[in-house]
């Protein structure tokens, strides 16, 4: 793992395997993350990360393929697991019934494994 902590706020590089990271930066969170490009999104993790020396490996197309699974991934997990302040007896039912879904089924179960560590490459 690479945390990062620098004048250009946090970064974080997951070694998932041998091949295979997850990559996260700080960035406002009221901008709109669809007005960022792929470049811009990798000089950000290039300067969160260059603070402390490292230089990362720009990832190929079929690696962004699996970046934005991972960020699917990401927020499936938040909105299943974290209790909202302002939540509803509903919404705390769904969190519920879905991850009793993932966790009771074999299916769901290897879902979960399989976009916890990391899909295939050939995917």
């Amino acid at each position: 793992l690479i945390y990062n902590h620098s004048e250009h706020g946090f970064a974080l590089i997951s070694q998932r395997t041998e091949s295979l990271q997850r990559m996260y930066f700080q960035c406002d969170p009221d901008e709109d993350a669809s007005t960022w490009s792929d470049d811009r999104i990798w000089e950000q993790l290039q300067t969160g990360v260059g603070a402390n020396g490292y230089t990362l490996l720009e990832g190929t197309d079929r690696a962004l393929a699996r970046v934005w699974r991972a960020q699917h991934f990401s927020y499936w997990m938040t909105t299943m697991l974290h209790r909202l302040p302002d939540a509803y007896d509903f919404d705390v039912r769904r969190q519920i019934g879905e991850l009793s879904s993932v966790v009771g089924s074999r299916a769901g179960s290897s879902y979960l494994a399989e976009a916890y560590t990391g899909w295939p490459a050939t995917t």
